[in-house]
Parts: C-alpha cells; sequence; structure tokens
C-alpha cells in the first residue's frame, strides 16, 4: 500500500552509500504517499513522494486512500521574496503546531508575509517557518495582483416552485446561484475565505485578479446553496443567525463557512434610523450587556467565529465596540449602491460588499466579477 500514514514521531532518513542516515523527522499522524518500490524481507524503509527522504516501515500504518494536499498557495500569487532558514528547519502548520524538522537549510519562496513567521510550500502543502536567516528580493512571478478585493452578498437560495421567500429581490432562485457558481469555476476565478479575506486587507498575501469573495446573510434553506457551493469547490461564507438556523450538520462541509449574524438580534425597527437606508436593527441600542451575551452565544453554536455581518447591514458605534471586545476581526456591511471594493485601507469594522440581486441576469454577474460595471 502506498498511502500511509505515520503512527508516532518519525525520523527522516538520507541513503548514503547503503546507510540511512538520520536527517530530521515528521510528526505523529502526517500522511505520506511512498513512491513505488520492489518489497523484500530485507526491506526495512520505504522512500516518500515529493519528499524524496526515506522512513521506517514499523512507523507507519496504511490507510485506503492516497492523501489529497490542500494546495491553497494556488489561490495566492507569490511575492517576488524568498525566505532563508537557518541550518535546521521547523515547519509548522497555521495553529503554529510543529509538523516537520529537517536538517537543512531552505531557500523557498515566500506566500505568506505574516512577520516574524512566512508561509512556504513543503511537501506541496503551505505552511510556515518562523526561525530564519534571512528574507531577500528573487523574481519568482510576473503575474499581477489585485490591489482590492470585491465582496459579495446573496441572502436565501430557495426552489421557486415549492418554497416561499419574503423579499423576491435579495432572494436567489436555485438556477440563478448555480449559474453564478458554475461561471466562476467555468473562469477559473478564485473565491476566498474569511482567514484569506483578512490576510489580504493586512497585505499579507497577493491575489489573483480573478478573485472575489462570496457571502450568504440570513439565509434558510440550506439544503439548496451548501451543496452548490460544495459541487463547485467555491469558497462561500454563510452569515446566520444562529438561533433561528441550525448549522451543526454542516460545519464539517469543505466549502460552506459558517459565521455569526447575531443569535437573535436580527430585528428591525427597534432603534433610531442612522442613515437613509438604516432599518433601525436591534444590535445599534439593545443594552450593551445584552448585545455582547448574544454575540458569544452565536459564537459558542459556531464552535468559534471571527467574522461578522451586520443584521440589515445597520452599525454605530456600539455595535462596533461589542464586536471587537467579543474578538471579532472583520465586519461587513454591504448597503445598496455601494460597489463592494475593500483593501488594505478599509476600516475593518465597515467591510463593503455589493448586493447581488435576485433577478441579476448571468450579463450583469459577469460584468460585477469582471470588474465592467
Amino acid at each position: 500500500n502506498t498511502h500511509v500514514i505515520t503512527n508516532k514521531k518519525t525520523t527522516l532518513y538520507d541513503l548514503e552509500d547503503d546507510t540511512f542516515i538520520a536527517v530530521g523527522y515528521l510528526k505523529e499522524g502526517y500522511p505520506l504517499n511512498l513512491s513505488e518500490q520492489e518489497i523484500t524481507k530485507d526491506t526495512t524503509h520505504f522512500k516518500t513522494q515529493g519528499l524524496n527522504y526515506y522512513v521506517a516501515i514499523d512507523d507507519l500504518d496504511k490507510t485506503e486512500s492516497p492523501h489529497l494536499k490542500k494546495q491553497r498557495y494556488q489561490d495566492y500569487i507569490v511575492f517576488n521574496e524568498n525566505v532563508k532558514t537557518l541550518e535546521t528547519t521547523v515547519f509548522y502548520d497555521e495553529h503554529d503546531n510543529e509538523i516537520a524538522s529537517i536538517n537543512q537549510s531552505f531557500d523557498l519562496p515566500i506566500y505568506i508575509k505574516d512577520t516574524p513567521k512566512y508561509g512556504v510550500v513543503f511537501d506541496d502543502t503551505l505552511v510556515y517557518v518562523k526561525d530564519i536567516e534571512s528574507t531577500y528580493a528573487h523574481k519568482n512571478t510576473d503575474e499581477v495582483s489585485r490591489k482590492n478585493l470585491r465582496t459579495f452578498t446573496y441572502h436565501t437560495v430557495y426552489d421557486t416552485k415549492t418554497q416561499k421567500c419574503a423579499s423576491v429581490q435579495i432572494c436567489h432562485p436555485i438556477e440563478q446561484f448555480e449559474e453564478q457558481l458554475q461561471y466562476l469555476k467555468e473562469h477559473k476565478f478564485v473565491t476566498l475565505t474569511m482567514e484569506a479575506v483578512e490576510m489580504f486587507l493586512d497585505n499579507k498575501i497577493r491575489i489573483p485578479i480573478k478573485t472575489v469573495a462570496l457571502t450568504l446573510d440570513d439565509g434558510i434553506f440550506l439544503e439548496n446553496s451548501v451543496p452548490l457551493v460544495e459541487k463547485y469547490e467555491m469558497y462561500a461564507t454563510f452569515f446566520k443567525i444562529t438561533s433561528r438556523t441550525d448549522v451543526s450538520e454542516y460545519l464539517n462541509a469543505s466549502y460552506a463557512r459558517f459565521e455569526s449574524h447575531t443569535d437573535d438580534l436580527h430585528n428591525n425597527y427597534r432603534c433610531p434610523l442612522n442613515t437613509s437606508y438604516s432599518q433601525g436593527g436591534q444590535m445599534m441600542c439593545e443594552k450593551y450587556e445584552k448585545v455582547i451575551k448574544d454575540l458569544r452565544l452565536s459564537q459558542e453554536k459556531l464552535n468559534g467565529s471571527y467574522y461578522f455581518a451586520y443584521p440589515f447591514f445597520d452599525v454605530n458605534d456600539q455595535a462596533i465596540r461589542a464586536l471587537k471586545e467579543t474578538g471579532f476581526h472583520l465586519a461587513f456591511v454591504g448597503q445598496l449602491g455601494t460597489n463592494g471594493y475593500s483593501d488594505s485601507t478599509t476600516e475593518k469594522m465597515r467591510i463593503r460588499r455589493k448586493t447581488i440581486f435576485g433577478n441579476d441576469s448571468i450579463k450583469v454577474f459577469a460584468d460585477y466579477v469582471n470588474d465592467r460595471d
């Protein structure tokens, strides 16, 4: 079986003059695909694909299927800058857990600049290095990066034959939503997670021209929308009212992500109107302690949430203060008439979005995503 996983902290070896020499280690639970080789009763080590090191047979357990790498780095444009590591290089995952250490200095292109750590590619996977010797300018690409990001807002995706929607203008027939996802897929657009949106706004990553962010507010009928974003492999963030919709069965989805739209503060005309488009969202004038309690409850139900969309796009100083106190990183507005573009100068608690309407044609959508409107 060529598909295995390490069953303990596993030594990596080089083979020199028929002698296996230890050069580092992999963490327990590290998935590997092995190179094909002839096996005899004397075989003690296997060569790994990609890494080109050897591991001991006794350190491995077989698995049934190949290990698919999470190649998120392919969604980003590499910087024209490299990092040179120390003589012993430790690689970390995105949660700062050690995954490998190798007694070798590496010279690697930078995909994420999150000083003092840098995102690089190791074993065809995006990982991080921290202890480095230097960074330096290096020509890695001629590709041009976006200078801003356009985020789109949807609401409920519904079956027009069997389901009803309160506001047809901002509800989307299944056929419309699927046609737009199919357009993005066929035209090779990148859709960003919220974590990637945050990194872009912080100038930590570069993104291709064909990049957008997709968000859906409120919406019920998740059985219509979630399978579609999974089918077309398009990341989409669903801002949910957690007291009204149970998302637990979808929390392990690969492309659908769930963030807070409050637990039970999605109620309009409870507060004074503070803009021409305001609906007096409850969050703006409710007792502060109640707002904090509500936000924390929504985070708990979502197993954590750092990204938020304001109900009715209503925002004021109290709402922003509450979000910061409860640890949110970004918050999204999206009132009609905004162009939906944000960049590194945009206020983090007022990220802009462009609303997609239920009657927008595919031509209109294509103009939006190609910056032609």
